[in-house]
C-alpha cells in the first residue's frame, strides 16, 4: 500500500484515470466470463435461465453502486477507504469460497439426466 499513500485526496490526474480505466476495461470481461462459466458448470444440465438472471441482476447492482462508492469514498474518506473496502470484500469472498469449497460440486451429467427424467415422469402422473 506504499503507492496508495502517494495518491492525494482530491481530483485524480488524467494519466491515473486512463491507467485505471484501461485496467478495469480489460479485466472486467475476463472476470465476468470466468464467473459465468463456473456458475454454468455448477448448474450442469439443469435449466439455467433463472439462476443466470439472478447472477446478472446482482452484477448490475454492483456495477451501479460500485462507481458511486468509489467516487464518494475517494472524495470524502480517501483512497485508503476505497482500496481497503475493496480488498476486504475480496477477502470475504475468498473466505466464503474456502468455507463452501466442499459443497461446490459440479453437476454430473448422469445425475442431471436422472433428475430430469424423475421430474418428467412425476409431472405426467
Amino acid at each position: 500500500a506504499g503507492w496508495l499513500a502517494m495518491i492525494p485526496i482530491g481530483e485524480p490526474k488524467v494519466p491515473q484515470f486512463f491507467v485505471a480505466f484501461t485496467l478495469v476495461t480489460v479485466a472486467f470481461p475476463f472476470g465476468r466470463g470466468l464467473c459465468l462459466a463456473m456458475i454454468s458448470k455448477l448448474l450442469g444440465d439443469e435449466p439455467q435461465g433463472g439462476w443466470m438472471g439472478i447472477v446478472f441482476a446482482v452484477g448490475a447492482i454492483a456495477r451501479v453502486a460500485g462507481p458511486f462508492w468509489a467516487v464518494h469514498g475517494y472524495y470524502t474518506l480517501g483512497s485508503f477507504a476505497v482500496f481497503g473496502s475493496t480488498g476486504l470484500l475480496c477477502l470475504l469472498s475468498l473466505f466464503a469460497l474456502f468455507g463452501l469449497w466442499r459443497r461446490l460440486d459440479p453437476a454430473h451429467e448422469t445425475d442431471a439426466r436422472d433428475f430430469l427424467r424423475s421430474r418428467q415422469y412425476s409431472t405426467s402422473m
